[in-house]
């Protein structure tokens, strides 16, 4: 299996935040809410490393100093709880995990004679050493005889560590989501089920076949059923909610219930392509109220913003694109314009850069590309968009050629917006979630303030009986910041059953 390395932020590596927000108190008193959160939390282990610790800490402590289980629990836990919690498409990013020892001698001073007790027993493997120059972390993961294991739950209880653990839940930083956005973490209250049965049902069919979703899947279970929801809110990146339920697995939607009824989502299909129409449409208007009020303007400077309003383009191959992402499925479409490979499964695949660190852009040189298979060629195309706008400007692959072949003009706009302005991504994250989360799904919250809702980043999320109200709501939303007329009409906006 390709293993590549992730790096976790600060942010990412505090231990796990849990606020709990009881329905009455969130509604009617938020600033008491933000004073209220719990103390008290369990870590996720694999049940063999467990009993290898405790075996292993009997016969330390009769010669040696004495170590505390906890202490070695919670640092192993780690290696599962931070991939748990930065969910990626790469099933390999779970096994190798990057962590700062400043971060972790912040819970505990003598934390290296825990790390080293762990991989001198064989429970952890380091599999990079600190590097200044690559600024990366040590870089560890768990013994391979512990990968498959089953996970079961440990309750911290030693008072010093408890202490300091507790000292980060008193950061602003994971309060900011409350004040940010209180009307998309309102219905994260009592009445947010899971069908624990059928759920673990799930979970347990992935411990031999797919590990990470295993892992991740018993780490969103044990948030649902302790009702130790967590939020944050990434505004220097994509500004989305990233909740509980945006790390809830495809598959475990159907398990989730409000008050007893399944929910549903309204989703925008195609949804960066769709947002690049919506700035598009800006600058073809070269009106500056409009980048404003998708929330452009957050992200663009007024110099920014005059530089792409004087930027020649071709205006038809412009309004062609807008024309084909708005009346069609964009992906199925731009799928013809690619030559894809077929393997003998009949399934489309691609030969990709293979990343260490794929935020960081740090290649695996030992194996710089791999094969990624997809189950159909809108998938493929998908992917190869994704990589379109992600990619540097100067980065020219089969995809970019497509691109550049069918909408040369539009290809020039997003390059100029990555050379000279911002990442294009993190524009179009953040006009989506202006959008999106601080305006339509805020009037909606408004307008009914007792029909709960949620979001799954480009996606808004409710109960079923309340379904259409939102679509309704979405589309009319929409259509009045963007400017778009026809949205009730060409499907970008559909409904997702659970």
């Amino acid at each position: 299996m390709n293993q590549t390395i992730r790096t976790f932020s600060i942010d990412e590596l505090n231990p796990i935040i849990t606020v709990n927000l009881k329905s009455e108190n969130v509604k009617n008193n938020k600033q008491s809410e933000e004073n209220k959160l719990k103390s008290q939390y369990t870590v996720l282990i694999q049940q063999s490393l467990l009993k290898d610790l405790e075996g292993y800490l009997i016969e330390h402590n009769k010669t040696y100093k004495e170590l505390k289980l906890d202490y070695l629990v919670y640092y192993a836990s780690l290696l599962n709880s931070l991939p748990s919690q930065n969910r990626s498409d790469d099933e390999s990013d779970f096994y190798n995990v990057s962590l700062d020892s400043k971060l972790l001698k912040k819970i505990y001073s003598g934390y290296s004679k825990c790390m080293d007790f762990l991989k001198i027993k064989g429970c952890i493997k380091l599999v990079t050493n600190y590097s200044v120059d690559k600024k990366k972390c040590k870089q560890y993961k768990l013994a391979d005889k512990y990968v498959g294991d089953q996970l079961i739950e440990y309750t911290i209880t030693n008072r010093n560590l408890l202490k300091n653990l507790n000292n980060k839940i008193e950061s602003e930083k994971m309060l900011y989501c409350i004040r940010k956005r209180p009307h998309l973490i309102k219905y994260f209250d009592e009445w947010l089920k899971i069908d624990c049965e059928k759920a673990e049902a799930i979970i347990s069919g992935f411990l031999k076949t797919n590990y990470d979703k295993y892992v991740s899947g018993k780490h969103i279970l044990k948030e649902f059923v302790n009702q130790d929801w967590k939020y944050s809110v990434k505004h220097c990146t994509d500004d989305r909610l990233h909740s509980s339920l945006t790390r809830l697995n495809k598959q475990l939607r159907n398990t989730v219930t409000y008050k007893n009824e399944n929910l549903c989502a309204v989703d925008i299909k195609t949804s960066q392509p769709f947002f690049l129409v919506v700035l598009l449409i800006a600058i073809l208007k070269k009106d500056r109220e409009l980048f404003e009020k998708i929330g452009a303007t957050k992200v663009l400077s007024d110099e920014m913003i005059d530089r792409l309003l004087l930027f020649n383009y071709d205006r038809n191959n412009i309004i062609e694109f807008i024309n084909i992402v708005l009346n069609g499925d964009f992906y199925i479409n731009f799928s013809q314009s690619l030559d894809i490979e077929y393997n003998t499964e009949n399934k489309p695949f691609r030969i990709v850069v293979n990343y260490e660190n794929k935020k960081r852009k740090i290649i695996n040189y030992s194996k710089p590309q791999r094969n990624e298979t997809y189950e159909t060629d809108r998938e493929f195309a998908k992917s190869v968009i994704m990589e379109i706008l992600f990619c540097s400007p100067n980065h020219n692959f089969i995809g970019t050629k497509a691109f550049k072949k069918s909408f040369p003009c539009v290809l020039n706009i997003m390059n100029f917006i990555k050379k000279e302005c911002v990442e294009l991504h993190t524009l179009l994250t953040n006009i989506e979630s202006h959008c999106l989360l601080d305006v339509v799904a805020l009037e909606f919250a408004k307008k009914y303030p007792d029909i709960p809702i949620w979001s799954i980043h480009d996606a808004l999320v409710t109960t079923e009986s309340n379904i259409n109200l939102l679509k309704d709501e979405v589309e009319k939303g929409l259509r009045e910041i963007t400017t778009i007329k026809t949205l009730e009409n060409n499907n970008i906006i559909v409904k997702e059953i659970w």
